[in-house]
């Protein structure tokens, strides 16, 4: 006598799911539906209530969980990170560098441009026309030495690492800079 808490076909199978025979026998071979095969039978299937009822809630009898994913469930999920990175991104706030701890390095009045800094020291022009002059001075602040240059007609366009040497560009006598054609 057949065990009455057994599923004896596939047609028994589906109604218990309440699906097709077709999905039924689908759910087998590509989401592993619990269903056993009789030896010597054509088409002889059976299943167990109780192993379905393991597998609807987590996917496999066993209950690890091991659905194959379909191409749709992984786009879908590949699609809600790229939101959820997307949203993050487009939220987040943008931060204003601000001076926190301003700390006065010199003393003298003057007008300063061209800032670099190169090892432990700040270089700097300073003054305008006759006056202007390249100053070096340590990051903590004291006096400013001043670099002599044959001319005072020069433009600071960078430094070495350590600040040993310059790289300056002569300018123009009618003003021009390197702007005149």
């Amino acid at each position: 006598m057949p065990d009455p808490k057994r599923l004896e076909s596939w047609k028994e199978i589906a109604a218990y799911l309440n699906r097709e025979v077709r999905t039924a026998r689908r759910w087998e071979t590509e989401r592993g539906l619990p269903v056993h095969r009789i030896p010597g039978k054509r088409s002889g299937v059976y299943a167990l209530p109780a192993e379905i009822d393991a597998w609807l809630k987590t996917g496999t009898p066993d209950g690890s969980g091991n659905w194959r994913l379909t191409p749709f469930v992984g786009a879908a999920g590949v699609l809600l990170l790229a939101i959820a990175v997307l949203s993050g991104l487009t939220t987040a706030k943008s931060v204003t560098p601000r001076l926190r701890h301003p700390v006065r390095i010199t003393n003298d009045g003057l007008l300063k441009s061209f800032l670099f800094s190169a090892g432990h020291s700040l270089f700097f022009i300073s003054g305008g026309g006759e006056r202007r002059t390249l100053r070096r001075i340590s990051e903590g602040g004291g006096e400013a030495s001043i670099i002599l240059f044959p001319s005072n007609n020069f433009a600071l366009l960078d430094l070495s690492r350590d600040g040993s040497q310059s790289l300056v560009r002569k300018n123009d006598p009618e003003g021009c800079e390197g702007r005149c054609g």
